[in-house]
């Protein structure tokens, strides 16, 4: 747990003092005290409150020394964003701060201090494993020095070790030392792991990840292609791996992963290409997997995206507008209508296609003296309404134009004409880009529901 989410609930004055006691480091707040159990007593995070009746042990995530083990209160240290410290500005309280927690980490053993000044955020866990089995310490150096430290970070990532009982992170540290590893992270991580899962964790390089990477990792590496992409690399960068996984089968293809995993930026644009176009046809999908097989860099996979993308768009079947045609408001009913909008009114539509094929959104054109380019968008509790109407170059529109178009919209619907709060039209607002895809891509589950809108 990170320190800021221990202490979000605390007034903004922050610390009042900082003292030992017997036990502890303790640091006083207006509503509660913090203690630091001090490691030749028991080591350890509490959070007690004011009368001391609610007293709640803790694990932050939390980085207090630097790689050499030592801890310093420099504005760039790594300390720094815990919120146990004082601002800049209270410099008597800083070097209050300093002195106790200079004397605080003095008393645990310097050989110690080394051993997890490495290990980023989970420096106060490994402390704490190690002060509760002492024998964790000497497992740890020699992971540490044989390159496999990424085996200890999945434990505590897959088993959430952070948020364990006291008891029970005894018992993780010593299952993780005893039990065979394979059979260990088959049982934190819910896949059949191999010898040669556990060899392809070796290879993430020395900083933790999360525990999604970890699962997405050892669940590509039981795969026969993943798994033959593993074992030639030497270093893999697992951020990515999840999203290759989510992708349809006909283009979760090796070399792909092999460009996601020294390139992880592709897996986002690959993954940003299926949710910005809905379910495809069987056959189209088996055609771009044979187009992708042939790709081998990051270049050549993004001139895919582009090219896939267009040929995709261009053969897309639009939903049926909410409107037909009616006066001068017409509906843009195909990829080429919302890119001749584009180039006409000089706005980003012709970016926006993915947004009309799933059936939530529509636009139109405006064909009167003053042109303007309206959007449509449905909700379930009320259908269709306006939502935007913008002039050329996005321009704001009059508040007359605005009543004219969606009353004309309203009569068309059958609805009642609302009262319009034209002070929400937007400024200079880039078109449309609350559904923008920079700022706003379809979600999975959006794709789900938009059902199958391509020709067969």
């Amino acid at each position: 747990m990170a320190f800021d989410e221990v202490l979000d609930f605390m007034p903004p004055p922050g610390p009042r003092r900082y003292h030992f006691d017997k036990n502890a480091l303790v640091i006083d707040f207006s509503d509660r005290k913090l203690l630091f159990g001090l490691w030749d007593r028991l080591h350890g995070f509490w959070s007690v409150d004011a009368n001391g009746r609610q007293v709640e042990e803790k694990v932050p995530y939390w980085r207090p020394l630097n790689d050499q083990g030592v801890w310093s209160l420099d504005d760039d240290a790594p300390c720094q964003d815990a919120s146990v410290l004082p601002g800049s500005g209270q410099q008597n309280l800083r070097r209050e701060a300093n002195a106790a927690f200079v004397a605080y980490f003095d008393s645990v053993p310097k050989g110690v201090r080394r051993l997890v000044g490495g290990l980023e955020g989970n420096q106060w866990l490994t402390l704490d494993l190690i002060w509760q089995v002492p024998e964790f310490a000497t497992f740890l150096d020699d992971e540490i020095h044989e390159g496999r430290i990424q085996y200890i970070f999945a434990c505590c990532s897959l088993a959430d070790a952070e948020n364990m009982s006291r008891a029970d992170r005894r018992e993780f540290a010593t299952s993780m030392m005893r039990t065979k590893r394979p059979d260990f992270l088959s049982r934190l991580s819910g896949v059949n792991c191999s010898k040669s899962s556990v060899r392809t964790l070796y290879k993430l390089g020395q900083s933790p990840c999360s525990s999604a990477s970890y699962s997405a990792v050892l669940a590509a590496s039981r795969m026969p292609g993943p798994s033959k992409v593993f074992a030639h690399t030497a270093r893999i960068k697992p951020r990515g791996i999840e999203d290759w996984l989510s992708l349809p089968a006909p283009v979760r293809l090796p070399n792909l992963l092999r460009v996601i995993i020294e390139d992880p930026d592709v897996s986002y644009i690959i993954d940003e290409l299926f949710l910005r176009i809905p379910i495809l046809p069987p056959e189209m999908l088996r055609r771009m997997g044979q187009s992708l097989s042939k790709v081998r860099t990051p270049r050549e996979t993004l001139e895919w995206c582009v090219r896939w993308e267009e040929r995709v768009l261009k053969q897309a079947i639009f939903p049926k507008p909410p409107l037909e045609e009616c006066g001068p408001l017409r509906p843009l009913t195909n990829a080429e209508d919302m890119r001749r909008e584009g180039r006409e009114m000089r706005n980003c539509l012709g970016d926006l296609i993915h947004a009309v094929l799933l059936d939530q959104t529509y636009f139109y054109h405006w064909d009167g003296p003053l042109p303007a380019t309206v959007m449509l968008e449905t909700c379930s509790e009320s259908g269709w309404y306006v939502r935007r109407i913008l002039g050329p170059d996005n321009d704001v529109v009059s508040d007359r134009l605005v009543r004219e178009i969606t009353r004309h919209v309203n009569q068309q619907l059958g609805a009642p004409f609302p009262n319009i709060d034209t002070s929400k039209q937007p400024e200079q607002e880039v078109l449309f880009s609350c559904i923008s895809s920079k700022n706003r891509p379809a979600t999975r589950q959006e794709i789900q529901a938009a059902g199958a809108i391509f020709e067969a």
